[in-house]
């Protein structure tokens, strides 16, 4: 049998709850996760897949700019390249764990470029 793509609104639903199950199993993420969205964690889950919904199949509900949300995590809590790869990591695994297709292999790319926007965007402390 062959794994699902990342084609369709329900499994980017899926693949975003199991990302999410994953960075927060991870001690080194989990509190940045915890401190900053643990009390809206399913508008938080909903407004990251409505991203990837954005990305992956041109959906335009998501309006958020992500770059202004990140810098503002990034004075609360300094980013590093650790939270980067380890994000990346989590992101990666659970995608090719569960999923497989153009678009599984299009938005580990874009995360990808993501991570790299990310660390040349926002100041590393």
């Amino acid at each position: 049998m062959s794994l699902p793509d990342l084609n369709n609104t329900k499994n980017i639903d899926e693949f975003i709850y199991s990302f999410y199950k994953s960075i927060f199993s991870d001690d080194f993420l989990s509190p940045i996760f915890n401190k900053r969205i643990k009390n809206n964690l399913q508008e938080h889950l909903n407004s990251v897949s409505l991203y990837w919904q954005k990305i992956l199949l041109g959906d335009k509900r998501y309006t958020n700019n992500i770059i202004k949300i990140h810098n503002e995590l990034n004075l609360e809590t300094p980013l590093n390249d650790e939270h980067y790869r380890r994000w990346h990591i989590h992101f990666k695994e659970t995608a090719q764990g569960s999923y497989s297709g153009i678009y599984t292999d299009k938005a580990i790319q874009i995360s990808c470029k993501i991570i790299t926007n990310m660390s040349n965007i926002l100041p590393l402390k």
